[in-house]
């Protein structure tokens, strides 16, 4: 298909990067320094969260030319999209998809059609995702392959229009969901994102300085919004959001919303916490100790981080940093305690000779999680930015990784041999300890160094 893309900004570029990869004939319209970079270098993305980069080599445009399309994404800032309708109503292509925030919907969907010289599907659409431009390149955010939720301002796209549009993004995994009111569904939406907008703007755009209080009255705003929709007459949708916002799941949203104001999208710590339950399924399961005990492990060292970003929040000037100093010694000597306590199960899992048929999944499993966490301590390590909070989390980051090679050495053991052979004791013993001695060094340094520079 002979798709335009129209804007490049990150979630334009996201959008052209899938099309690309359906092997779709692309073209993207952007202008300034950024086209030229793009007519040059082709479109480089950094996927922030898939630790990975790529690069696709879209026909570039500075304005909308005399082509004919399969169809049209115009991807712009709501407050710039009404100064492109004229555009969008030239195009020659029967289909055009206005993507992003839109509180005109209807009004933009008019406007269209009485401009256009030959009819034309005019849809709507939303596709989650976030991040920057930054040195010839997108820093993209997302969460798995994305997707985008379609419709029109009343009604779903036709029979046709969806085998259209699912054509374009075939074998991507790219989702598309259908939406019958896109115009309610917006300010839904928003009425959503604007109470945790506006709340990152109070916060100089730190949400790690949100407090418990600050983030209930956020959500309780959000229920405020969609209470004023649905008085309206408007759907709220998705249909399932106001069960989201009560009881149980309502709790669970709030939990959820203080994880990803407290981390970087909630990535190191939520990636811990679940491999620390995935570790305590394997235990129950299996009635392992080993597994169990690797599953305390790492909730206690998931706790750690919330203690110091907690702290780094809390803390004022001068009597506040001497406070955050002490609760730093007092985690790196956790962690020291906490990592002198590994023996115990290291020595389970070197004694245990009981056969476990465990089979590859918790291997791949382990190995997906120590390759992940040893990019990540790498990584982080290189960027410490020489603040005590940071080396302290980087010093966490980096015996999580030591302690997940653990891990995967004995689940790899038990589900290629089912269990420790006779002459396998003598290898695990050793290089067991080798890692143990490094975790052991690595936690006691930081701990004698806290101690040196935290004023008595």
């Amino acid at each position: 298909m002979k798709i335009l893309v129209y804007g490049a900004g990150v979630i334009g570029c996201y959008l052209t990067h899938v099309l690309c990869a359906a092997g779709n004939d692309v073209t993207l319209l952007a202008r300034g320094s950024w086209r030229e970079t793009l007519e040059r270098d082709g479109l480089t993305i950094v996927h922030h969260l898939q630790k990975k980069t790529t690069h696709d080599r879209p026909r570039v445009i500075g304005a909308l030319d005399s082509e004919h399309y399969d169809m049209v994404f115009a991807v712009m800032q709501y407050q710039q999209m009404a100064a492109i309708l004229d555009d969008l109503a030239q195009a020659d292509s029967p289909m055009v998809v206005l993507v992003g925030n839109n509180m005109a919907a209807g009004e933009m969907e008019r406007s269209i059609r009485e401009r256009t010289a030959a009819p034309k599907a005019v849809l709507f659409g939303f596709q989650g995702t976030g991040g920057r431009r930054e040195a010839g390149r997108a820093v993209c955010v997302r969460f798995g392959d994305m997707g985008m939720t379609v419709g029109g301002v009343r009604g779903e796209p036709s029979a046709a229009e969806k085998q259209v549009l699912s054509s374009a993004f075939s074998s991507t995994g790219y989702r598309l969901t259908w939406s019958a009111d896109m115009d309610a569904w917006y300010k839904c939406h928003l009425a959503f994102i604007l109470p945790i907008a506006y709340l990152s703007y109070a916060l100089d755009c730190n949400l790690r300085r949100a407090t418990g209080k600050q983030i209930k009255t956020g959500l309780q705003a959000v229920r405020e919004g969609y209470g004023l929709l649905d008085a309206l007459g408007y759907p709220i949708l998705p249909e399932d959001t106001m069960e989201k916002l009560h009881g149980f799941k309502g709790a669970l949203s709030y939990v959820l919303l203080r994880l990803m104001a407290k981390t970087t999208i909630g990535g190191g710590f939520v990636s811990t916490l679940l491999f620390a339950l995935y570790n305590g399924g394997l235990g129950v399961w299996y009635a392992s100790l080993w597994y169990e005990s690797i599953c305390a492990y790492y909730i206690l060292l998931s706790l750690l981080r919330c203690i110091l970003l907690t702290a780094k929040r809390k803390a004022g000037p001068e009597l506040g940093e001497r406070r955050r100093k002490k609760v730093f010694l007092t985690t790196a000597g956790i962690l020291l305690v906490m990592n002198l306590a590994l023996c115990i199960p290291v020595s389970l899992m070197v004694l245990d000779q009981r056969p476990i048929r465990a089979g590859m999944i918790p291997a791949i499993t382990s190995a997906a999680y120590t390759t992940y966490k040893i990019s990540s301590a790498v990584v982080r390590w290189k960027r410490t930015n020489g603040t005590i909070l940071d080396r302290e989390l980087s010093t966490i980051r980096l015996v999580d990784a030591l302690v997940s090679v653990l891990v995967l050495q004995n689940t790899l053991i038990i589900a290629v041999d089912g269990g420790i052979s006779p002459r396998m004791f003598r290898l695990v013993a050793v290089s067991s300890a080798g890692i143990l001695l490094l975790i052991f060094a690595v936690s006691a340094a930081w701990f004698l160094w806290m101690y040196k520079s935290t004023d008595p």
